[in-house]
């Protein structure tokens, strides 16, 4: 998952491979909603990242959202995206909430 520690590289690999530059609350997001935001490293290089945020719905109900997936370029079409997304969701199906 992402923690305080390893903030800056997903900051450094957002600006990369997206044309916006995320608020703070983007980054809180990340770091408050546990393992299902998680990054992807190909030979102790960063090569991609999921990042995913907890909204809560009327009711109480609690969804998750997937605010940014993206691989560098040179790393895309190796299932790099594809494993990204599996263990989000499968990190967000052990929670009863969501």
């Amino acid at each position: 998952g992402v923690r305080d520690k390893n903030l800056g590289q997903l900051k450094l690999l957002n600006q990369a491979i997206f044309p916006v530059r995320y608020q703070d609350k983007f980054y809180r997001d990340c770091t408050s909603c546990g393992d299902v935001t998680q990054l992807a490293y190909y030979n102790d290089m960063l090569v991609g990242a999921i990042a995913c945020r907890m909204e809560r719905k009327e009711g109480g109900e609690v969804k998750l959202y997937i605010m940014t997936l993206g691989v560098l370029p040179p790393y895309r079409g190796r299932g790099v995206g594809t494993c990204l997304l599996s263990h989000s969701l499968k990190e967000a199906r052990k929670d009863g909430n969501i």
